[in-house]
């Protein structure tokens, strides 16, 4: 195989390789926008205790689950909720641990004082 023959090869997988993430990105469900903005170095400005772990942005309105102890910011645990009772279920499940809620209750988690 000649370095041409070669080339031109290489120059049609790149070629069909951007073809093929188009048609992903074509077909690709669209998400909702986050609320919240996430950066890369958001370990730097804030805890990693702060982040939610469903949304991973920094918390503004953090609430604790009842059942798993775990705390999540109110919008997206609510959202979480949303989803699983649009699919249905009679039980919801916590994101982190899958342990069943028999209730959607959350407890504000702030400071004591």
């Amino acid at each position: 195989m000649t370095a041409a023959t070669l080339a031109r090869e290489m120059h049609y997988t790149v070629i069909a390789l951007k073809i093929e993430r188009a048609r992903q990105r074509a077909v690709a469900p669209t998400r909702p926008p986050r609320q919240y903005d996430v950066t890369d170095d958001a370990e730097d400005v804030c805890p990693k205790t702060f982040l939610c772990p469903i949304s991973l942005g920094i918390m503004h309105d953090p609430v604790i689950t009842v059942v798993d102890g775990h705390t999540y910011d109110r919008g997206p645990i609510e959202a979480w909720f949303d989803c699983q009772e649009r699919e249905g279920t009679t039980r919801f499940t916590a994101p982190l641990t899958n342990a069943v809620f028999e209730s959607r209750a959350v407890a504000p988690n702030a400071p004591k004082g």
